[in-house]
């Protein structure tokens, strides 16, 4: 697939996800809260659950700079390592939210068993993807050297 066109997807893609994520958090997830959260506590885990919605977007934007730069056909370039590695930190970070969330809201009296342990799976699968996004940033600084090794041989 031409670099351009493979750009492209993922942009268009990117944008998906985007528009997915605005729609389950701001119309489908009120509304499921609504039934599966006590009213008193409502407002508390919809303001937590927003909250984790910034370090996804903040992801996206990463990875939409690392499809510009695969656009560029530049696809191993040190500017997709950095931004593998922000997209690492930023998902890291998103965990330490979860976690620490989840902690709080139980401690409170505010967690629902079942909420808890979905979020707890929920956390361990974006502390995955924040580790695969740390081995993608230094498999791609890696090819960056190399490409800059070969560049400089004649």
């Amino acid at each position: 697939m031409e670099q351009k066109n493979l750009s492209k997807w993922l942009k268009t893609i990117s944008l998906c996800l985007a528009a997915a994520a605005a729609v389950f958090y701001f119309l489908l997830l009120p509304v499921w809260a609504r039934s599966a959260i006590e009213a008193e506590h409502y407002w508390y885990w919809m303001t937590f659950f927003w909250l984790t919605l910034l370090p996804n977007y903040l992801s996206l934007w990463q990875f939409w700079r690392i499809c510009c730069q695969i656009g560029c056909d530049n696809s191993f370039s040190r500017e997709n390592a950095d931004s593998f590695r922000r997209i690492s930190r930023i998902l890291a970070s998103e965990a330490l939210l979860l976690f620490s969330g989840i902690l709080l809201m139980f401690l409170a009296g505010m967690g629902h068993p079942n909420l808890c342990i979905l979020l707890l799976l929920i956390m361990l699968a974006v502390l995955a993807v924040s580790i695969l996004s740390a081995v993608l940033s230094h498999l791609v600084m890696k090819a960056y050297q190399l490409k800059q090794e070969n560049d400089l041989t004649i």
